[in-house]
């Protein structure tokens, strides 16, 4: 069966004809492979990435904001330099 996967951005326009694809999956195909299938294909229209965050129960570790200020101090330091 032919299944149209359509998608859409809020940050930039595209043209309709940019915003689909028609796809081949299996006739006996149940729900859950025909939604997985989609979101692959509609997946590949799309950029993403990711960063793992530090565990803030590590005390090696520093937290997002003292990580922050001490760029922050850095920063400084080197422009009064």
């Amino acid at each position: 069966m032919k299944v149209r996967v359509s998608w859409d951005s809020p940050d930039y326009y595209q043209p309709t004809e940019d915003t689909y694809e028609d796809i081949e999956v299996d006739d006996n195909a149940t729900e859950e492979e025909i939604e997985n299938v989609v979101k692959e294909t509609a997946f590949e229209h799309f950029e993403y990435s990711y960063d793992i965050l530090p565990v803030k129960s590590n005390p090696d570790k520093k937290t997002f904001k003292e990580l922050i200020d001490s760029w922050r101090k850095d920063i400084k330091r080197r422009q009064n330099l």
